[in-house]
């Protein structure tokens, strides 16, 4: 009885391996309704075919069964707001569109599906959630408002072709990932790439922002990223540009990063440009199109750029064109190009007397960075230049030092950072107004704003009695010092006790009486206009004198550290520059730690020896070393001979820096042949005529015996 069970047993097995494959497998054929597609998709077999024949429109989801592959055909037609959930695999070989649904295609849970074709919508393209995969093996197109990829979740989006969208290109979040073999573009209003939450973008191709319809707008940016977002762009990366027909409408940014997110671009960046349409629009005095940053890293983000930075340009009297770079916070960037702020574009003879207010027009920054910042530039810094009247011209490089806000001094982010620039650092030129700086130091919060009086200054509007005495200058005094982090009160009544000294010695040889506070007001009254005036300035002097030294010993703390190739002033600028009362003062002080490169240029069949950098003024050594069979021949400063000694040269590294290094070694001349100089034989030369006759019979007795041993074989 066993035996015949395992007999049975073996021929059902048999029989199950001798079945077609295709017992497992159903096609539908002339599907071309809802009803119809919602059958084939409720069949439980493991391959099912569907034959369209005619375009439908879903009314709900479709589920995928976990273990089965759906395959449905039909090229010449199209399938309309497609859903799927479930835990299948699906090839669909035909067009989608939308019809009622936000989006044309929307995939959930543990999908896989494959598009060969296209995705185009009215409203949004793909939305992907959980963790289904969706491959589209053609173009993918949103409108209106919809988005052409939306991926969240843990969902994957790999797209063939090009991506745009109604809003952004592609918007991801989460642990999302989307792969573009094609382009990328925004819509109106809309981010080219706008990454969120941990997702992870690569684009091949080049990615664009929309066109700004909305005025002072955020949106129409290139690449967008935060919050540990990471995305790379082999191609190039531009910010939309502002719309014709909309009054201060703004060019985007090019690459805008927040928080800990990362972004890399193998090719160049670009700000959105402002619209001269939009810039002269009849507003009186105010018409502006603005240009949008090439990059703007905030937070602890990074960005990689391989090519080059330029801001967007802006338009009309009152416009402010794009920074190259700018780098907040504890951002990093690099950039292995140039960065170039964008340039005003105006006619100053549109410009409007009555208002000059308005007329303040700025070409973009080649780099502007909180000083807590680190930034790269592997080429040159250029500042913007601006047309606009009264304008001011981009500079160089602005580095934005401490706030006068509540941020603790001791807090970790306001650790400097640092700035590397390996080219030239320079400002721009304005047609009518002031060039700009090479590198301009700006104390409070971030963006070129207007001089703040660090030090103290007589102020015609304030009135200068008892009360400004009492309270003014001992509230500057105090303030500084706590401003760098100096709180404990001793330091405090110390230096204010120091100020009451002077002040008291000030007033008695200006009132021809000892100092009474009492009766300050009365004795300042009895002063002349003149000697009024005298006395105010000698007071604010001493105020000055206990806030200076406080510059001085942190200075290290108000900058990142500097080091460049070269400063230049854009036009009649100088080449530092400081948005104080104290411009002079902290352009000296500041600029004068700034490192400069010393390039060398490698020469041939030698090496010079030297230092990396050196501070202007600074004295440096060069060592020639020519290689075996060469010589030294003349070490050359900006193709000027420098005169040295046995291989050593110096030189004073200029105000400025800009210096480069060359030499040339000459081959050494060739080593003569060695004459004989005792001539032909002599007389009396016994021995080389006895060594001649010696060689001559050796050689005759080898011919002989050579031809014997030819005769005889042997």
């Amino acid at each position: 009885m066993k035996r015949r069970k395992l007999v049975a047993l073996a021929i059902a097995v048999l029989m199950t391996m001798l079945i077609p494959a295709t017992a497992f497998a159903a096609t539908h054929e002339d599907v071309d309704t809802w009803d119809k597609l919602q059958a084939a998709f409720a069949d439980t077999d493991a391959d099912v075919t569907i034959i369209l024949t005619g375009d439908i429109t879903t009314l709900g989801a479709l589920q995928a069964g976990e273990g089965q592959t759906y395959v449905i055909n039909g090229q010449e037609y199209v399938l309309k707001d497609v859903r799927l959930v479930g835990a299948g695999e699906v090839e669909i070989n035909a067009g989608i569109q939308n019809e009622d649904e936000q989006q044309a295609l929307q995939v959930k849970e543990h999908v896989q599906l494959t598009v060969n074709g296209n995705v185009d919508s009215a409203a949004g393209g793909v939305q992907v959630n959980d963790f289904a995969k969706v491959e589209v093996n053609g173009d993918v197109t949103g409108a209106g408002s919809g988005d052409g990829v939306d991926a969240y979740g843990y969902g994957e989006v790999t797209v063939k072709g090009n991506v745009t969208g109604g809003g952004n290109g592609v918007d991801a979040g989460g642990a999302a990932k989307v792969q573009v073999e094609g382009d990328v573009v925004g819509g109106t209003d809309g981010d080219g790439v706008n990454a969120k939450d941990f997702s992870k973008i690569d684009v091949n191709g080049d990615v664009t922002g929309g066109t700004a319809t909305q005025p002072f707008s955020d949106m129409n940016t290139g690449v967008k990223a935060t919050v540990e977002a990471e995305v790379t762009v082999k191609g190039n990366v531009t910010g939309g540009d502002a719309a014709s027909d909309v009054t201060n409408a703004n060019g985007g940014v090019g690459v805008k990063t927040d928080e800990k997110a990362s972004v890399k671009v193998e090719g160049n960046v670009t700000g959105g440009n402002g619209n001269a349409d939009a810039a002269n629009s009849g507003l009186s005095g105010q018409q502006h199109s603005n240009g949008g940053e090439g990059v703007w890293a905030h937070g602890e983000s990074k960005v990689e750029v391989s090519g080059n930075v330029q801001g967007g340009d802006a338009q009309g009297n009152n416009g402010i064109a794009g920074d190259g770079v700018k780098a907040t916070g504890h951002s990093q960037v690099k950039v292995d190009g140039n960065t170039q702020g964008g340039d005003v574009l105006a006619d100053s003879a549109q410009a409007d007397p009555d208002e000059p207010e308005y007329l303040h027009s700025r070409g973009g920054n080649g780099v502007e960075m909180s000083y807590t910042a680190d930034v790269t530039v592997g080429g040159n810094a250029i500042g913007g230049n601006s047309q606009g009247d009264q304008g001011r011209a981009g500079n160089g490089v602005i580095v934005c030092s401490f706030t006068m806000s509540d941020l603790p001094y001791d807090a970790p982010e306001r650790a400097p950072g640092k700035l590397v620039i390996y080219g030239t650092v320079q400002g721009g030129q304005a047609d009518n107004g002031k060039d700009g700086n090479g590198i301009k130091y700006v104390f409070g919060e971030e963006g070129d704003i207007g001089d703040l009086p660090l030090f103290m200054e007589i102020n015609p509007d304030v009135p200068f009695d008892a009360n400004f005495i009492k309270y003014n200058c001992s509230s500057y005094i105090a303030n500084t010092l706590m401003t760098f982090g100096h709180y404990e009160w001793e330091k405090i009544e110390g230096e204010l006790d120091q100020f009451e000294v002077t002040l008291a010695q000030l007033c008695t040889q200006a009132f021809g009486k000892p100092y009474d506070l009492n009766t300050l007001d009365e004795d300042l009254a009895a002063l002349s206009a003149e000697e009024k005036l005298i006395l105010q300035q000698a007071v604010i002097d001493a105020v000055n004198d206990i806030i200076r030294p406080l510059f001085v010993e942190h200075k290290d703390e108000l900058r990142p550290e500097i080091t460049v190739w070269q400063v230049k002033g854009g036009g009649d600028a100088e080449r530092f520059g400081a948005n104080s009362n104290g411009e002079e003062f902290f352009a000296a002080l500041l600029g004068a730690d700034t490192n400069y490169i010393i390039r060398v240029a490698a020469p041939e069949n030698g090496e010079l020896l030297v230092q990396q950098t050196a501070k202007a003024g600074e004295t440096v050594t060069v060592t020639a070393l020519p290689k075996a069979g060469y010589t030294l021949g003349k070490v050359l400063l900006n193709g000027e001979e420098l005169t040295g000694k046995d291989g050593v040269y110096s030189f004073v590294m200029p105000e400025g820096g800009g210096v480069e290094l060359s030499a040339e070694f000459i081959a050494d001349a060739p080593a003569e042949a060695p004459t004989n100089t005792a001539g032909s034989p002599k007389t009396g030369d016994n021995f080389s005529a006895a060594l001649l006759l010696g060689l001559m019979a050796v050689s005759a007795m080898a011919v002989v015996v050579v031809g014997r041993k030819a005769r005889t074989g042997k």
